[in-house]
């Protein structure tokens, strides 16, 4: 990380229609590292969710709450100068009242009113505003095609009419050079891998959003996460590949991951109290770019999201190109009967693939997410081909009782069909939801998917193969997850046998290691995640261990995508 410079800054007083007010602290008072700690998660959030650059909206909170030592910052939460009025704000809890200065730009002068200002119950609640306010207006939409360009965005917003004053844009930019906040901006991975249109492009795992930092996603609450147009993806993305963490949950339920503007049904992770959980999700892209992430608990939850690429727009189908469909749920043995002991689930995708890739679907391969619950004893599960054998590989891993989830690409069966066994000694309820598939065929584009036959094992460091386990505490180690021809690679990997929590993290062996992970567990977990990763230049993965105790890694190929 860059470190943040700890010279202070004298704020300035700057009228607004937007307006400063109160008296600008001593620079001797401010621990500006601190300041800018607590506050650029929160901006890194209402960037996500809105679009404003973190790196401008930490600018501004500086400017116009006098490092948020203000009387409006510390008396109402208000750490900009948001003017109370008619417009609909979902964050503002009331108005109020202060004596302050606006600028007349035809005098050059400064004169005193008393005006009404928003008022939160939270800082958190003050930044996220300050994205819906600028968002959500008509005024400032000519900034928002300078998302990756904060100079330009906040020089937009002056002067659209945010300030009257006319040093108001460069003030910000101060600050933002002075304090190198351009390093809190979601950047775009500068040397994504090439995809033609359709395919997919990998990018080192960057973290989007981590709710820790800032205020849980509430009880049937749902986050609008801002893909398409921003951080270099471009604004005609189709679907978006991450990996979803709840963490910190108050009461059981689940996460659901779906295009923005519906509400399907499906879930994407499922958890327990307290419990941490991640998933892969690969989701189409709905209404303005944007995908929701709903919270169907009667508590609150921490949510963390890392995404690790994107699928290009195309105008033709061809093979190995992604066609994602909205979640639905195609099989729920839990209306059957459920699934006995090493018995299979049959998903029949004839009509989705139909509905999705027409006649031609021969070589499919579908986005599914796996749960397994209400298991009346320990085990995994497997899904397949319905034409091929069982594999030596496992989607998810579960205990008696559990509820657990995992998606993975599986390749569908010339019956038009999938395989899910449970591989235990009771019976287990298993459900089934698609999210879209991949176009069989001859795999000629870059960018494209090509699946394996049936899963495949390159990694089980418990019998020493591909790697030697355990694997200490802190570790990094290399994985060849033998693809020679891939740009990046569909692997579910499973840790098992730690004796204290952590998580494993998994990226591009010729990067630096990234603060996204891939798999979270706890002491005594077996619990696996898929993920799509980009390979090094020399085809390999970087793996570590970031935890206190050994563990054991287990790394199953479904598919690789064309470099």
């Amino acid at each position: 990380m860059i470190r943040v410079l700890r010279a202070a800054v004298t704020a300035l007083a700057v009228a607004l229609t937007v307006t400063v007010a109160g008296p600008a602290p001593k620079a001797s008072a401010v621990d500006t590292a601190a300041y800018i700690t607590l506050v650029a998660p929160m901006a890194q959030r209402a960037s996500g969710m809105y679009g404003v650059p973190a790196s401008v909206t930490i600018a501004q909170s500086i400017l116009e709450s006098g490092w948020g030592q203000s009387t409006l910052a510390t008396q109402a939460n208000a750490y900009f100068g948001i003017k109370c009025n008619s417009s609909y704000t979902p964050y503002s809890t009331g108005c109020y009242t202060i004596a302050t200065q606006e600028y007349d730009p035809a005098t050059g002068t400064y004169y005193t009113v008393t005006a009404d200002f928003r008022k939160y119950g939270s800082v958190t609640d003050s930044i996220l505003d300050h994205g819906y306010f600028l968002s959500h207006s008509s005024r400032y939409a000519g900034a928002f095609a300078y998302k990756d360009n904060p100079d330009q965005f906040i020089r937009e917003v002056a002067a659209a009419g945010y300030a009257t004053s006319p040093t108001y844009s460069t003030s910000v930019i101060n600050i933002m050079v002075k304090y190198n906040l351009y390093v809190f901006d979601i950047s775009n991975d500068p040397n994504p891998t090439v995809a033609d249109p359709g395919g997919f492009v990998a990018l080192s795992p960057t973290r989007y959003v981590d709710t820790r930092y800032t205020k849980p996603l509430a009880a049937n609450g749902t986050l609008d996460l801002q893909i398409a147009g921003l951080n270099g993806i471009p604004a005609d993305a189709t679907a978006v590949s991450m990996n979803v963490t709840v963490t910190q949950p108050k009461a059981s339920g689940y996460i659901a991951a779906y295009p923005a503007g519906s509400m399907p049904n499906s879930s994407t992770l499922n958890f327990v109290a307290g419990q941490t959980v991640p998933n892969a999700a690969i989701v189409r892209i709905g209404a303005g770019g944007s995908i929701t992430l709903r919270n169907s608990s009667i508590g609150t939850s921490h949510l963390i999201v890392d995404v690790t690429g994107y699928y290009k727009a195309a105008t033709a189908v061809q093979a190995g190109m992604f066609v994602p469909v909205s979640p639905v749920r195609m099989a729920d043995s839990r209306s059957t009967g459920g699934v006995g002991s090493n018995a299979d689930l049959v998903v029949d995708l004839t009509s989705q693939l139909t509905s999705a890739l027409g006649a031609s679907w021969a070589g499919a391969s579908a986005v599914v997410n796996v749960t397994v619950t209400g298991a009346s004893a320990s085990g995994f599960a497997t899904a397949y081909p319905s034409d091929a054998g069982l594999p030596v590989a496992s989607s998810l891993n579960f205990v008696r009782g559990a509820t657990v989830a995992n998606q993975g690409i599986v390749r569908v069966g010339a019956d038009g069909r999938i395989r899910v066994r449970n591989a235990s000694l009771g019976a287990s309820q298993v459900i089934v939801d698609v999210f879209g598939f991949f176009v069989g065929g001859n795999v000629t584009m870059k960018g494209g998917f090509v699946p394996t036959a049936a899963p495949t094992r390159v990694l089980d460091s418990r019998i020493g193969f591909g790697a030697i386990g355990p694997i200490g505490a802190g570790v990094q180690f290399g994985v060849d997850p033998r693809q020679p021809a891939a740009a990046a690679v569909a692997l579910n990997v499973t840790v098992t046998s730690p004796q204290l929590p952590g998580y494993l993290a998994v990226w591009p062996a010729d990067r630096a290691r990234p603060t996204a992970s891939q798999v979270n567990f706890k002491a005594g977990d077996t619990i696996a995640n898929f993920g799509q990763i980009r390979v090094s230049a020399g085809k390999t993965l970087a793996m570590a261990n970031i935890s206190s105790s050994t563990i054991q890694v287990i790394g199953d190929v479904a598919g690789y995508y064309t470099a």
